[in-house]
């Protein structure tokens, strides 16, 4: 690839060449430029140069122009990478800062206990109409669901009873978090 690159730029500086070797007359021709603003009679004029050394000029500003150009924008990008470099600094220490709260939060012996009672009533509930009502006529054999006495009670109450999830300390940040596989229809 570099010799295909080296080959094209030979060809283009030689047609370049040949380009100021067939008018070399008028790039030999001098000129002067002369500037009036029609101002208090003021006039400029620049001291005769060949065409030549105007192209050069002309072609030394375009470039100065576009490396400062360059350069405002690698000053730019520098600026907007150290934001973000500093952006990702914040939040890998907020990550860190959330993921001790939550091995806290899971190695806590009490926690545990309060999240296996929790999803072991959930898969009671997810277990389907049928399986829950076995298992309240397996808890007392010979009552119908109108005869047990206080499962409209219990019904109520855990109609009434907060999400673990909200009273969690990772929802401390205000937000509301609801668990939405808990909203079951009751029986």
């Amino acid at each position: 690839m570099k010799t295909i690159k080296f080959l094209f730029m030979l060809i283009i500086l030689g047609l370049l060449g040949l380009l100021i070797y067939q008018n070399i007359d008028y790039f030999n021709t001098t000129r002067s430029l002369a500037l009036d603003l029609k101002f208090n009679q003021w006039h400029w004029t620049a001291p005769p140069l060949p065409n030549w050394a105007f192209w050069g000029i002309c072609f030394g500003l375009g470039l100065l122009i576009t490396g400062l150009k360059g350069l405002v924008t690698a000053y730019g990008l520098g600026r907007e990478i150290k934001k973000k470099e500093a952006e990702i600094t914040e939040l890998t220490t907020r990550n860190r800062d959330l993921q001790a709260r939550l091995d806290v939060f899971i190695h806590d012996p009490y926690i545990k206990k309060g999240l296996s009672e929790n999803n072991s009533e959930k898969k009671t509930r997810l277990a389907g109409p049928s399986d829950a009502s076995d298992e309240k006529h397996s808890a007392a054999p010979g009552t119908s669901d109108a005869d047990t006495p206080g499962d409209k009670d219990s019904e109520s109450k855990d109609s009434q009873e907060p999400d673990a999830d909200a009273a969690s300390p990772l929802a401390q940040d205000g937000s509301e978090t609801r668990n939405h596989d808990k909203t079951l229809p009751k029986e």
